[in-house]
């Protein structure tokens, strides 16, 4: 095995105490984020697990307070700490100036990958058979506000004929009586079919309403595939951004020697328990598939659980020859930190903050409601408070201190690293 990239005594009969020490904190960091990620779901799917949803609730919000003050205190400043070493500059003189170019570019890459994704969820979903209002033209409307005609009553019934060019539009009628007279007739440039028919109140009273209790249950299934879609999405960004930062976090630890490596083992330990936690609770909120086992969540939850033990596995087997001040090894962890602060950034506000504080109703637990769809979100928020269903002064003070708790705790850490 070539000796830049194994490090001695990695996989020598004898491995060195160090060597052993850091085997042992790649397992221990793997259990705890394995953990920490699957216990959301495993808890709401098992009948013995009675976990109080003020416990999720909590959690939820303290690592998504994790995740903000990693993304600002820890990442922004290594990403410069270590793109504008001396070291660096002498060796790569233009990089330490686009430190935050880096950082800007990372955040507009993952909004775009997130809205060109989103859209093409609601492209893959919209309804192509529903035709165009013509314009001009005022909707159909299905109300029965007119009073009821008599049975023997002659309805004059104007259906316009599909014309086949670029300006007509095509209507669909009913004629609920058998055997109608027509006659053709043009009205305004457009062909007209008059057709006389007696009325039948039955079929008119019933038909509608099929129509309207076939409608309904198809449209609830439609809007949640597409929720769904946008919450894969989502947590998709927000698992790409962690898993970035989780692999600096394992190259991190296997550039750390000495006194550092343990006080640094504690604060990532720390961190993969509350930020695999808030993704496990986020994961746990997707609608699975039924009757069959959720791969798509497991595998998630799997990936997290791995990328930092693989992180520090890696950069014991590449680096291990290196010095951590190596001015290539300050290049790869300085634009590794940048790229990874601007998806945790765009995550924790976009996809974490605004969602829970701004457009949703700060739900319990499980019941994340995920905040792609705005403009839906708003409309859902607005109707809500209308109808008084407010969050209590008590669950936004939680929240809030939740929030608030988890950015001090991540401060505290990066102070004692």
């Amino acid at each position: 095995m070539p000796p830049f990239l194994f490090g001695p005594g990695l996989f020598s009969a004898a491995p060195e105490p160090e060597t052993q020490y850091r085997i042992a904190a790649i397992a221990g960091i793997f259990f705890v984020s394995l953990f920490a990620v699957f216990f959301p779901g495993v808890s709401q799917s098992s009948s013995f697990l009675r976990i109080p949803h003020v416990a999720f609730f909590i959690g939820k919000h303290f690592g998504t307070g994790v995740i903000l003050s990693t993304a600002f205190c820890h990442l922004l400043q290594d990403s410069f700490e270590h793109l504008q070493n001396p070291a660096v500059k002498k060796e790569y003189p233009e990089i330490g100036k686009q430190t935050g170019l880096i950082i800007l570019s990372s955040l507009l890459l993952i909004f775009l990958i997130e809205y060109i994704s989103t859209s093409y969820v609601d492209f893959l979903h919209a309804d192509p058979s529903a035709p165009p209002s013509p314009a001009g033209s005022p909707a159909p409307s299905r109300s029965p506000s007119r009073s009821r005609p008599d049975p023997a009553e002659t309805t004059a019934l104007l259906v316009p004929v599909h014309v086949r060019h670029k300006s007509s539009s095509s209507y669909l009628a009913t004629i609920l009586a058998p055997q109608p007279h027509c006659t053709l007739s043009r009205r305004d440039g457009r062909l007209l079919s008059i057709c006389v028919t007696t009325a039948n109140h039955d079929c008119a009273e019933r038909c509608p309403r099929e129509e309207d209790a076939q409608a309904e249950p198809e449209g609830e299934q439609e809007t949640q595939r597409v929720g769904r879609g946008r919450q894969v999405v989502g947590i998709i960004v927000l698992e790409l951004g962690i898993m970035l930062h989780s692999l600096v976090i394992g190259l991190t630890l296997a550039l750390t020697t000495g006194g550092d490596f343990t006080s640094l083992l504690t604060a990532v330990v720390f961190h993969q328990l509350f930020e695999g936690l808030s993704l496990g609770i986020r994961i746990a909120a997707l609608p699975g598939p039924k009757g069959r086992r959720d791969w798509f969540s497991i595998t998630l939850s799997l990936l997290f659980a791995l990328t930092t033990p693989v992180g520090l596995a890696v950069g014991m087997l590449a680096f291990a020859h290196k010095a951590q001040a190596q001015p290539s090894t300050l290049l790869i962890k300085g634009v590794m930190s940048a790229v990874s602060a601007g998806m945790l950034i765009y995550a924790a506000t976009v996809e974490m903050i605004a969602p829970d504080f701004v457009f949703g109703n700060l739900e319990d637990g499980h019941g994340h409601s995920h905040g792609h769809g705005h403009s839906h979100e708003v409309e859902q928020h607005e109707n809500e408070k209308s109808d008084g269903a407010r969050p209590s002064v008590g669950r936004r003070a939680l929240a809030l201190g939740s929030l608030l708790a988890g950015v001090g705790s991540m401060v505290l850490v990066s102070l004692g690293e």
